[in-house]
């Protein structure tokens, strides 16, 4: 979620949510808890030559192009790493 700027969800208490297990006649409840690690990402602003025509493509698939050019140029590294 942070990945796209969405806020996170504040944190459900435990105690609140076996209680709202309780009251839930569903038997498919799974309960979990979860360790996430957030890792802390410094920007640093960067210039870039790309021709036109790969802008104008950019532009009509994201409002952001920073952030489509960080999204292509991590799923070309994994991809790139995948295949190693």
């Amino acid at each position: 979620m942070l990945e796209y700027s969405q806020k996170l969800p504040s944190p459900t208490d435990l105690k609140d949510i076996i209680k709202a297990e309780g009251s839930n006649n569903s038997c498919n409840i799974i309960r979990a808890i979860v360790e996430v690690k957030i890792k802390s990402v410094k920007r640093k602003r960067i210039d870039i030559t790309l021709s036109e025509n790969v802008i104008k493509e950019i532009d009509s698939v994201s409002r952001n192009r920073s952030k489509f050019i960080e999204d292509a140029s991590m799923y070309y590294i994994h991809e790139y790493l995948r295949k190693s």
